[in-house]
């Protein structure tokens, strides 16, 4: 009787729901992942450059409700240990992939992609259209941007921008965050002539209230990436473009409701 019980206790641990917050091992190396909610679609959320699991909790919490979620800190970012130095966006795919894979996260799939997330989300979605059902681009960064900051500015200004990209990267960046800015231009060139698959309902979001640069020459930055999402809606007419009147940069820490609604209401559209 002693035995079946021990094996009875055994069987039901073995069985029981992994932790939502916890570490998995892909390639060998340790990952960090949030998985929270049941059902379909998934909704994979995809931080900005540098960010973490963090950066989504109180939003992933809400959406947990209603379908299952998935978040997770990249290779190297976080506490996620690093796989490859290489941050090109097929690299960065190739990894989710694999953690998707091993966490078995089934599509379909609704990615949730804020700023440097949204190339890494509309890469996916080209890669891998039969899984991807939705997209929410958050103040989603624009691979024109760099062009038409150029086309505007002067000689000058244009230099000094120039040496910020070049040579502006804090000190104190982990080698994660080195990694991923090394990648950011040739990233940046690759999706530049992407298209957006009508097939995809995509919903972008832009923030109007992100606070001017303390640097002269980068004035207007925010007036230029609203026009380039205005240019995206007006080019491909599937997209709803919705503007966070009240939001800086992270539209899901200051108008979480709004970030929560339009997932939401993608999600509806798949159940």
């Amino acid at each position: 009787m002693r035995a079946a019980i021990i094996f009875s206790t055994l069987l039901w641990l073995s069985c029981s729901e992994k932790p939502a917050d916890r570490f998995t091992y892909t390639f060998g190396k340790k990952q960090h992942i949030l998985e929270t909610g049941k059902g379909q679609p998934v909704v994979l959320f995809i931080s900005g450059f540098g960010d973490r699991v963090s950066s989504w909790m109180s939003v992933q919490k809400q959406i947990a409700g209603v379908t299952r979620t998935f978040s997770y800190d990249r290779a190297g970012l976080g506490e996620s240990e690093m796989i490859s130095k290489d941050r090109s966006l097929d690299s960065m795919l190739f990894e989710l992939n694999e953690l998707l894979r091993v966490e078995k996260i089934a599509p379909p799939y609704i990615l949730v992609g804020h700023s440097y997330g949204g190339h890494i989300a509309r890469y996916f979605a080209h890669k891998h259209p039969d899984k991807v059902v939705g997209l929410v681009l958050i103040d989603a960064t624009v691979e024109h941007m760099h062009d038409e900051f150029k086309r505007i500015k002067t000689v000058e200004e244009i230099r000094k921008y120039d040496s910020l990209m070049e040579h502006g990267r804090d000190p104190n960046w982990k080698e994660g965050v080195r990694n991923e800015s090394d990648y950011f231009s040739v990233n940046n060139e690759k999706m530049k002539g992407l298209p957006f698959n009508p097939a995809i309902p995509t919903t972008v979001i832009t923030a109007m209230k992100t606070p001017e640069s303390s640097f002269d020459f980068l004035k207007g930055a925010n007036e230029i990436k609203v026009a380039l999402h205005k240019r995206w809606a007006s080019e491909y007419p599937h997209i709803r473009h919705v503007y966070a009147n009240k939001s800086g940069h992270y539209v899901q820490f200051d108008e979480p409701e709004l970030v929560i609604s339009e997932v939401l209401n993608l999600v509806g559209r798949n159940k």
